[in-house]
């Protein structure tokens, strides 16, 4: 077990782990005494979500374009940033150099 603390993000994780054990049950419990208001019912019972208002069908797929080419973007933007960060930490681990200082 002690070499298992000794490993660098154990805390975090044991933190965070926490932090879940306790919102969850505190999220439910409050949540809970509200389960006969309609709203939630309907939240709850309701397992289907429209993105579109109602009585106007087909307004969503005007935008879906839009999003997915936003999404395209943004994806290519963080897998760019990788292939352009690994090269650049082994040349500096390669040169001895920290790359924090």
């Amino acid at each position: 077990m002690c070499s298992l603390i000794q490993f660098p993000g154990f805390h975090g994780i044991e933190v965070g782990i926490g932090l879940f054990l306790v919102a969850w049950p505190l999220a439910w419990f409050m949540l809970w005494p509200r389960r006969e208001i309609g709203w939630f019912k309907k939240l709850v019972s309701n397992h289907n979500f429209d993105f579109e208002p109602p009585g106007e069908k087909g307004t969503f797929e005007k935008l879906l374009g839009h999003y997915l080419d936003i999404a395209k973007v943004v994806i290519g933007l963080a897998s760019g940033s990788i292939v352009l960060l690994v090269p650049m930490t082994r040349s500096y681990t390669a040169r001895g150099m920290r790359m924090l200082r």
